[in-house]
């Protein structure tokens, strides 16, 4: 039976490589997604931007530290989606009580708000890293 036997590996690759991209493109996309909001978020002392946290589940986790360029905050949530695993929920969020003013056209420096444009690019992010893979 070693024709069976080569099968069930050639079976075990795909299945494993399938799992691996589908990692790959949930990192790849939630990093994307935290990029976004980075960019978009108003800065005046960097308390805002560096209160974007990765959670796996919710905790109204807030810091006093400020975070200007946003690097910490990236550096920060990269680590999180690092550790996350497919099957799980992956949030970001901002508790900040003044984070949902923001949200919703309270600064000048983004009226449009950072979740909601950022939620409306989702697909193509999605795309981009789906595309990517080899085949």
């Amino acid at each position: 039976m070693p024709a069976n036997d080569d099968f069930r590996r050639k079976l075990a690759a795909f299945v494993q490589r399938a799992k691996d991209n589908q990692e790959k493109v949930i990192r790849e996309v939630a990093e994307d997604l935290l990029q976004s909001i980075q960019m978009r978020s108003p800065v005046d002392t960097g308390r805002f931007l560096g209160n974007w946290f990765v959670q796996e589940s919710i905790s109204q986790q807030t810091t006093e530290e400020t975070d200007p360029t946003g690097q910490q905050m990236l550096a920060r949530g990269k680590a999180g989606i690092a550790e996350f695993k497919p099957g799980g929920v992956l949030y970001i969020v901002n508790f900040l009580p003044y984070a949902q003013r923001l949200e919703y056209g309270w600064s000048s420096k983004s009226p449009q708000g950072m979740v909601r444009v950022t939620i409306a690019e989702f697909d193509q992010y999605l795309t981009k890293h789906v595309g990517e893979l080899k085949q």
